[in-house]
């Protein structure tokens, strides 16, 4: 399967509402988006299953971009993560061992 036919999986994901984003960034930048920048998009121009990005001018005039990340997606990277080495370890060795018998 190359790039081009998986491109429609990244298509299908709904961007989450602008003004719960908007909020993640003000919470994370300590400031409201109106001191931080002289503009910002109201909807996302690209958005992921991680997260989404939205086009944005500092006030010094410089255009950004802002990308922020899905809520709770930390914590779905780190469970499996977690899943990965814990179950992923044992799951290569029993299948190592099954080799040896085939």
């Amino acid at each position: 399967m190359t790039c081009n036919s998986c491109g429609f999986f990244k298509d299908r994901i709904p961007p989450v509402r602008s003004s719960v984003a908007l909020k993640v960034i003000e919470s994370e930048l300590g400031s409201p988006a109106r001191k931080l920048f002289a503009s910002i998009s109201s909807e996302p121009v690209a958005a992921a299953s991680l997260g989404q990005v939205y086009k944005a001018s500092l006030t010094t005039r410089e255009h950004v971009a802002v990308k922020v990340q899905r809520l709770g997606m930390y914590a779905r990277l780190v469970l499996d993560s977690y899943l990965l080495y814990f179950i992923g370890g044992p799951l290569q060795r029993y299948l190592g061992a099954l080799r040896i018998f085939a």
